[in-house]
């Protein structure tokens, strides 16, 4: 990775670092280089919100926060705002940081709650989400721009949509046919009303995603998790 005044790596990312470049997963295979960085992620959408952060100024820690961000637009089967991950930062003087805002079990779980032949997708498996928290506490501590500025961008994608490519198309078909006994995400994430299957170049717009995150880059982590979580967290 090339050296730049932070390094941020965290399970939503694979790298990013300072300069407007991004990969897109549709074009082909060919080798990129770059002086001082580069935005790279599983989604060119989401690239390209780092991307935007960079052009504004922001630094790696701000790019990777909108970008993580991001992945819960167009990343669905992974990106979230609902679970967790971790993030390493290597600012250019100091030891390295990693934040750990993995999901956390809920205070009544116990350590024989799930007996053979438990429902794994009940209520009782869902845990305590971290990545709102952990992304403010890699923003606070390390980043450039302020909050709103840098969840801003990522408001609109979810707002106005994006582009469906082939594989995102055929995984939304995938989780909205395995889920007929959960209407709701199949109303979120179906088309149509669940009336036809997703195609490449259909775009999806999620509203419901986007007054989240405005709430979130007005009010802060507190409008989606608890004020006490950050005492979970465990920069190491």
């Amino acid at each position: 990775m090339i050296a730049t005044p932070f390094r941020a790596v965290s399970s939503l990312l694979t790298a990013l670092a300072l300069i407007p470049l991004a990969l897109r997963a549709a074009d082909p295979p060919r080798g990129v280089e770059a002086r001082q960085g580069m935005v790279v992620c599983a989604s060119a959408p989401a690239a390209d919100v780092g991307v935007a952060v960079l052009q504004a100024g922001g630094n790696a820690v701000d790019a990777a926060v909108a970008t993580a961000f991001a992945m819960a637009v167009t990343y669905p089967v992974a990106g979230n705002i609902g679970g967790g991950g971790f993030m390493l930062i290597h600012p250019p003087h100091g030891q390295p940081t990693v934040i750990d805002y993995r999901e956390t079990a809920p205070a009544a779980a116990t350590a024989d709650m799930f007996v053979q032949g438990f429902d794994q997708y009940g209520h009782k498996v869902v845990g305590v989400p971290g990545t709102v928290r952990g992304l403010e506490l890699a923003h606070k501590r390390f980043g450039k721009l302020p909050w709103k500025q840098v969840v801003e961008p990522v408001i609109k994608l979810a707002a106005d949509g994006f582009i469906l490519e082939p594989w995102s198309a055929s995984s939304l078909n995938a989780l909205v046919a395995g889920s007929p006994g959960h209407p709701e995400l199949r109303r979120v994430f179906g088309k149509a009303a669940g009336t036809s299957d997703w195609d490449a170049s259909d775009r999806l717009v999620q509203p419901d995603l986007a007054r989240t995150l405005r709430l979130i880059a007005d009010q802060g982590p507190d409008a989606f998790t608890p004020a006490w979580w950050p005492t979970c967290l465990r920069p190491k």
